[in-house]
């Protein structure tokens, strides 16, 4: 009975494993994500703009990048690690996007100035760049969306404490994927990432230089 049963769940492990890879393949190798480009999407004439500008651009793409990737990451913590309830969770988007708005061109630029003074590049060991990523994100984003918690529930500092606590827990996800939507948006838009522009700094002799 109980070899019929592991053999049953580890069939039906085996094809929703297959089936996930196949639908993965088929979205990947599709024509529409090898079209989906920045000249198809906006035009040759704002990709060749965005592309020369890319210093004026830098902000509005990652605002647009952590924009996306807030919404969807930052409604699931709300919901379910501190509990908000639909005005309040409603509240705390509203918040989060203006908040973005105004701080996320400055993370990029805080960013960047970490990955060029710790001479960090695409090169350097995978621990290292996830482990400054981390103090990137703990650093700003998680005493932000404290003060956001703070301002959504009226000072209930329990659930204050419990969000923040969540989001520490968590920083190893959140860090991560929020940067790598950074620079997937960026890849994306032709602008460099920040490991790219360490490497540009390194390469031009001047790795404590900053620009935006």
């Amino acid at each position: 009975m109980l070899e019929s049963l592991v053999d049953g769940a580890r069939a039906a492990y085996h094809t929703v494993q297959h089936n996930a890879a196949q639908a993965w393949n088929n979205v990947y190798s599709s024509s529409w994500n090898k079209t989906l480009t920045l000249e198809n999407t906006a035009g040759e004439r704002a990709a060749w703009w965005i592309r020369e500008h890319s210093l004026a651009t830098q902000g509005k793409v990652d605002n647009y990048s952590n924009t996306v990737y807030s919404f969807v990451v930052g409604s699931a913590l709300d919901i379910i690690k501190t509990g908000l309830g639909p005005l309040e969770w409603l509240a705390s988007r509203a918040a989060n996007f203006l908040i973005g708005a105004a701080t996320t061109k400055h993370y990029g630029i805080y960013r960047d100035f970490l990955y060029r003074i710790t001479k960090t590049t695409d090169e350097s060991f995978l621990l290292r760049k996830k482990a400054l990523d981390m103090v990137v994100f703990i650093t700003t984003q998680t005493p932000l969306y404290g003060l956001i918690t703070f301002a959504t529930t009226r000072g209930d500092l329990a659930r204050v404490y419990e969000g923040i606590g969540g989001s520490v827990l968590l920083t190893p996800v959140f860090a991560l994927t929020m940067n790598w939507a950074l620079d997937k948006g960026r890849e994306f838009f032709g602008l460099p990432t920040s490991a790219e522009k360490s490497h540009q700094a390194l390469s031009s002799g001047n790795p404590g230089s900053y620009s935006a």
